[in-house]
């Protein structure tokens, strides 16, 4: 954890490392994740201003392109990670962590209200008169 001062006060920067367990053992790469590292590089130098989503769907695409000769000493290099990851710590499992995920009631919500990702004030009205969630509409017997 680093601080520093800026004339009002203390500022205190929680670093990711500083915050998450650090005896996580992280799992090891696969071939993608090989390639993808050193293509990135070249793909962020070559167009600065790329945003990082941007470069993640390129490097999907492209690896999808790839042929397996061309894959080949990724898969390689992947299987040698692999093997030595189980060497390093020989008692590792993957334990992945679980999302939490939206009930089905949320979601509808969500859906009814909301075009294209914002929320609409006159679908919410609309919602609101014509959908109570009691049930009961003071409009309709």
């Amino acid at each position: 954890m680093s601080s520093t001062d800026n004339g009002i006060g203390t500022v205190s920067c929680v670093s990711r490392e500083d915050v998450s367990d650090t005896n996580h053992i992280k799992r090891p790469m696969n071939a993608f994740m090989v390639w993808s590292r050193i293509r990135r590089k070249h793909i962020s130098n070559d167009y600065p201003r790329l945003h990082n989503s941007e470069i993640s769907k390129l490097l999907g695409s492209e690896w999808k392109m790839l042929s397996e000769i061309d894959k080949m000493p990724f898969i390689d290099e992947a299987k040698r990670l692999r093997s030595q990851h189980m060497i390093d710590y020989p008692n590792y499992k993957y334990k992945p962590r679980r999302r939490n995920r939206e009930t089905k009631e949320s979601l509808l919500k969500k859906s009814k209200s909301s075009i294209g990702g914002f929320c609409d004030p006159l679908q919410l009205a609309i919602n609101r008169t014509f959908y109570n969630p009691c049930g009961k509409n003071k409009y309709f017997l």
